[in-house]
């Protein structure tokens, strides 16, 4: 039921309160292959918590020694035939260099993802996020293609609103840095 109401009640979601939000998002829904994949992968070995940092092919083998690392900083290492390496994401607006620094600094944000309102505007007029971003405002389905919609709609809103108070023109800030 409460995957229903996530999937359903996305704006709903966004007035419970922020840290409550947070922890319902940090625990639902977590790393998961789908249902086609499920029965195959429960017959591999998954190590978790753990970040790769190189790869070598060894001689003649067929073979591939993987470097880990662990949070506490252990290293482990394993050597297969096969590496399926699904190394998940973690919204940090820190990491998205595309938005100069002046403008990433002037968005509040809630570990690490923008804090948005209910159109899915940051605190930086003009500037909208969805997908894995939105998620700690709109709940865990907004991580996948099921949460496009109600996000898509809600923006789509919002912009024909925008146009139709100024038909003239649209404010789009200027977000993008040189590339380096």
């Amino acid at each position: 039921m409460r995957s229903r109401f996530y999937a359903d009640a996305p704006g709903l979601f966004h007035h419970l309160p922020e840290q409550f939000r947070l922890e319902i998002v940090e625990k639902s829904l977590g790393p998961s292959a789908g249902w086609f994949v499920k029965d195959k992968m429960a017959q591999v070995p998954c190590l978790l918590g753990y970040t790769p940092e190189r790869a070598e092919v060894l001689d003649g083998n067929h073979e591939v020694r993987l470097h880990l690392r662990a949070a506490d900083g252990s290293e482990r290492k394993v050597v297969t035939g096969h590496i399926i390496a699904a190394t998940g994401y973690k919204v940090n607006l820190d990491r998205l260099t595309f938005l100069n620094s002046e403008i990433r600094s002037r968005i509040k944000t809630a570990k690490g993802s923008p804090v948005l309102s209910s159109s899915f505007e940051s605190s930086m007029p003009g500037i909208y996020f969805v997908g894995l971003a939105a998620a700690n405002s709109f709940g865990p389905v907004m991580r996948f293609a099921f949460g496009a919609g109600f996000a898509a709609r809600r923006l789509t809103e919002t912009v024909a609103k925008a146009l139709a108070q100024s038909p003239q023109s649209v404010r789009v800030p200027s977000v993008a840095t040189t590339a380096k």
